[in-house]
């Protein structure tokens, strides 16, 4: 009895140090958003010399945001309810779309565009249902609980319609949103820390 409540006890470790692990990725990676989206916005253009390492950086960013809100779920934010998993399986499943996305548009950006389409669908619906399900489970207390839910409605208010502007506002666009991860980054790291 006593050893399975070791053992119990050291998985859970194992599992928050995980969970804080990709809690970090989510804000190095929404840091790095918001640099690249101001400071690199001309070199995230498909024109530039340098667009294909540019790629590469956008997967391993992807993947730390894959990441963050993987720990998000995995800390059980969002509850055990349908509305959680539906959320976060199409808000993933979004990301994973958009990490595709990305060298497929260093090879062929027209094939690359309907899977860019198909991922902020994805990504927007996902997490706003998820960040709803966030509310609706009441785990996070303070304004923190709304975090997940700025990422999903962010998409269709602002990153979308900044598309159809000339010149380098998506880029901003992007630049921004990586703070609304920000936000959902810390508030991921004060709920580890209560």
């Amino acid at each position: 009895m006593v050893t399975a409540t070791v053992s119990e006890a050291s998985r859970r470790s194992a599992g928050d140090r995980l969970t804080r692990v990709l809690a970090w990725g989510l804000v190095v990676t929404s840091v790095a958003d918001f640099l690249m989206g101001f400071g690199l916005a001309a070199e995230e253009e498909p024109t530039s010399s340098v667009y294909p390492m540019m790629t590469v950086v956008n997967v391993i960013q992807h993947l730390l945001m894959l990441g963050g809100i993987y720990a998000v779920l995995r800390a059980g934010a969002g509850g055990a309810g349908r509305l959680s998993k539906i959320g976060f399986s199409v808000a993933i499943l979004g990301v994973i779309v958009l990490s595709v996305a990305e060298p497929v548009s260093a090879i062929n950006l027209k094939a690359a565009y309907p899977l860019y389409g198909i991922s902020m669908i994805a990504m927007a619906a996902g997490l706003t249902i998820a960040g709803i399900a966030v509310l609706r489970a009441g785990v996070w207390r303070g304004s923190g609980r709304f975090s997940l839910l700025a990422t999903g409605v962010y998409i269709p208010t602002i990153m979308i319609p900044a598309m159809a502007i000339p010149g380098l506002w998506f880029h901003y666009a992007i630049g921004v949103w990586g703070l609304t991860f920000l936000w959902l980054g810390i508030t991921m790291l004060r709920a580890l820390n209560r």
